[in-house]
């Protein structure tokens, strides 16, 4: 699939299939799989994670992260590939540890804005999905001219009606 029909894809997803997803779960691997991927990467492994609004409080989300190993002469050339992919049909930000400061992107409540975790990443929204692909920085790889990377995915759950006055 060329990357401009997966963004759209992926746009079309979020925005009209996200309430007939049967899970969030199920809703972020859609996503995920509609997701342009670097050349020739190899997608290692899928994971979940369900997150809290506070450490007492109850579960208010859930990450999907694919983690890839890719040929490439540096993380740049696979964050410099999803920034031009992603920005396509989404709002695409890339950060730096110390570019963390204000982060805000329209659209996305605070709480809801996955936080970059490594040293280069790319940050976008894409309808109600916040995607983020992190460098997991890995020397040894890097030492074989391999970069490992992940690709988090997170879809907002759609507000539910309100009753009418």
């Amino acid at each position: 699939m060329r990357p401009q029909v997966a963004v759209a894809v992926l746009v079309s997803t979020v925005l009209l299939g996200c309430a007939n997803s049967g899970s969030t779960e199920a809703t972020n691997r859609e996503v995920l799989d509609s997701l342009p991927v670097f050349p020739n990467a190899v997608r290692v492994g899928v994971h979940d994670a369900k997150y809290q609004s506070g450490p007492e409080g109850p579960v208010v989300g859930v990450q999907t992260a694919a983690e890839y190993r890719a040929a490439a002469s540096s993380a740049g050339e696979v964050m410099a590939f999803y920034q031009t992919e992603l920005s396509k049909s989404c709002v695409v930000r890339q950060f730096d540890q110390g570019s963390l400061g204000g982060l805000s992107i329209p659209g996305i409540p605070q709480d809801r804005i996955l936080r970059p975790q490594h040293s280069v990443s790319v940050l976008a929204r894409c309808g109600t999905a916040s995607v983020v692909v992190n460098d997991l920085q890995d020397p040894s790889a890097a030492a074989q001219g391999i970069v490992r990377f992940e690709v988090v995915v997170d879809v907002a759950p759609p507000t539910p009606p309100t009753a009418p006055n």
